[in-house]
């Protein structure tokens, strides 16, 4: 099944705010992608790799794909709002880059930019982790 495995390769990508399920069992994707977006992602990569030849799929329609999407990962929700209402200075400029980057179709540049957001983010878990070891 394409879309299951596209997903599963892309979901420490598309679940960098939260990649841990909360009290309800639900996984939010992370703070700049939506069902839509994801779409999008998957529609270009399913067309890079058809244009390539490597295994020629046919592209599921939006319907389908939420459709799918729906049955295969009804945990995986969008947030309707964030608790925290800012970013630090390095979270907002790696999300203007990485946002730059989606809309000019610079796919290395987007995949670099979101492994310096994990490792941004695991340095800034660790220090709040330290936080709430002391207090």
């Amino acid at each position: 099944m394409q879309l299951k495995s596209f997903l599963k390769g892309k979901s420490t990508i598309y679940l960098l705010g939260e990649p841990m399920p909360n009290s309800a069992g639900e996984i939010h994707l992370g703070d700049h992608y939506n069902h839509y977006s994801v779409y999008q992602d998957y529609v270009r990569d399913l067309e890079e790799q058809n244009a390539l030849g490597n295994n020629p799929s046919r592209v599921l329609c939006r319907g389908q794909f939420t459709n799918l999407w729906n049955a295969l990962y009804p945990f995986v929700k969008v947030r309707k709002f964030k608790l925290v209402s800012g970013h630090c200075s390095m979270c907002a400029l790696l999300s203007e880059i990485r946002s730059n980057a989606t809309a000019s179709g610079k796919k290395e540049v987007k995949e670099k930019v979101n492994e310096l957001i994990l490792l941004h983010r695991s340095f800034y878990m660790k220090e709040r982790q330290l936080y709430y070891e002391r207090r």
